[in-house]
């Protein structure tokens, strides 16, 4: 099902932003064990930032989560999770989703309906 015009502007990027909560720092090009703090309340609000890892998204898409696999923690304890998403145009997404699961920030579950949208620096917004 795709968004109407009006939905789109409801669900724009800056929108979804300003929901968006991150730890302190840039979201990095590279993920290290290092690096992942910025991750610490990703999540938090049901809005992730999420690295594409496969994939394009050039305007807001609803989508299904497929898959939500290899969900290990790092030295931080934050959790890393590799996750396929069918967008609403029937192409897949897959993406490296990093959150706090023991800080109360659960895995994305498959079946569940999210709404994706481009953001930057190689990374989308999910909102579930």
């Amino acid at each position: 099902m795709a968004f109407s015009q009006t939905d789109k502007e409801q669900m724009k990027m800056e929108d979804l932003e300003k929901q968006l909560v991150l730890g302190e720092g840039n979201l990095p090009q590279e993920i290290t064990q290092d690096n992942t703090k910025i991750f610490a309340k990703n999540g938090i609000n049901d809005v992730f930032a999420i690295q594409m890892v496969e994939g394009v998204i050039n305007e807001p898409l609803k989508g299904t989560v497929l898959t939500d696999e290899v969900c290990e923690p790092d030295i931080y304890g934050y959790y890393h999770c590799w996750n396929n998403i069918e967008l609403s145009n029937g192409e897949i997404i897959r993406g490296l989703t990093i959150h706090d699961m023991n800080g109360g920030v659960p895995c994305l579950s498959p079946d569940s309906e999210v709404v994706v949208t481009p953001y930057k620096d190689g990374y989308f917004l999910l909102k579930r």
